[in-house]
């Protein structure tokens, strides 16, 4: 059988081997991805700490508003300063541990801070538990779904038990065909 190349009178042209452009791509790419994954692993960390900084600034300014500024003594003070306590809010999927301060009024009373207030009253961690399940990610392993943690910070909040515990109520909502055998018993 007579080649098309030979019939015109042409010489046929021979291809580069499709395993040496591979591995010459892989190289080539390989330096590149490894640079990207870790910008994005610096960044994420860089904004968790920048971001835990912001809050626990508007935290000491919620202790300032309500007790005016620390060190400064003042007579018609009706709250003051005390100490910080450790406590935990949704941040990135999971819960975190962060300091905030305390104030007290004069009778003793702990006085809540707005913006903990709010942050505490906006939980989304129910709905991103919700929307991973969702998309597919079984409560095993819903923790290596997420970011990293902040470095430096305890989180917890990420275990199969609390993934199932915060999606649970949620769950019932989902259609019929979405739902597990687990969930559908559960619901009689």
């Amino acid at each position: 059988m007579e080649k098309r190349a030979e019939r015109a009178g042409r010489e046929q042209q021979v291809r580069p081997r499709v395993h040496a452009d591979v591995a010459q791509l892989r190289q080539l790419l390989f330096p590149m991805v490894a640079g990207i994954a870790a910008t994005r692993t610096e960044l994420m960390a860089w904004v968790h700490t920048v971001g835990l900084s912001a809050l626990e600034e508007l935290l000491c300014d919620d202790a300032a508003k309500i007790a005016g500024p620390k060190g400064v003594h003042s007579s018609d003070r009706t709250h003051h300063h005390w100490g910080t306590a450790p406590t935990e809010l949704a941040l990135g999927g999971r819960r975190v541990t962060v300091k905030r301060p305390r104030v007290r009024s004069r009778t003793g009373r702990e006085e809540v801070l707005p913006t903990l207030a709010h942050l505490r009253g906006s939980d989304p961690l129910p709905e991103r538990v919700l929307n991973q399940i969702l998309v597919g990610v079984s409560t095993r392993g819903y923790d290596a779904s997420l970011e990293a943690p902040p470095p430096g910070v305890r989180s917890r909040g990420t275990s199969r038990s609390a993934v199932s515990r915060g999606a649970a109520p949620d769950v019932r909502r989902l259609p019929p065909n979405r739902r597990t055998r687990t969930d559908r018993r559960s619901e009689s």
